[in-house]
């Protein structure tokens, strides 16, 4: 983690931006195709288990971004 003075440059937020936008559209595209498959079997597990890594990624970034940096 950057120190405490660092800050992101402009091309770093953008990309920081980006990622978190993609991350956001993936999750609602799972959640959507999660409702028109059956409930159990592989497929849907592996969807509940991406959608979870997913949540996670986004909650990372909302604590980076919370942390400061880019300040």
């Amino acid at each position: 983690m950057p120190e405490p003075n660092q800050s992101l440059t402009p091309h770093e937020v953008l990309e920081l931006h980006e990622l978190l936008s993609t991350g956001v559209m993936e999750m609602k595209k799972l959640r959507a195709t999660s409702t028109t498959i059956p409930e159990e079997g592989e497929l849907a597990s592996l969807i509940r288990d991406v959608i979870k890594t997913k949540e996670q990624h986004i909650k990372e970034f909302k604590q980076f971004i919370g942390s400061g940096v880019l300040q």
